[in-house]
């Protein structure tokens, strides 16, 4: 499993107004390709939006 995020550290929710939504959109278009290779692997992808960062965080932290 592969986690795509920011420095867990830092993580906090942004909405499309505080970001550029040309950002957003590359950022989409990027993990869309990630994902368009592993199925070329085999392996399946999630797309996973709304979470509860602290309990994300907990897991990483051990």
């Amino acid at each position: 499993m592969n986690i795509i995020c920011r420095n867990v550290d830092e993580m906090k929710k942004m909405s499309i107004s505080e970001i550029s939504p040309k950002i957003a959109a590359n950022v989409a278009i990027a993990i869309e390709h990630i994902v368009l290779r592993a199925l070329d692997f085999n392996l399946g992808t999630c797309w996973i939006r709304a979470l509860k960062e602290d309990k994300i965080r907990d897991i990483f932290r051990g």
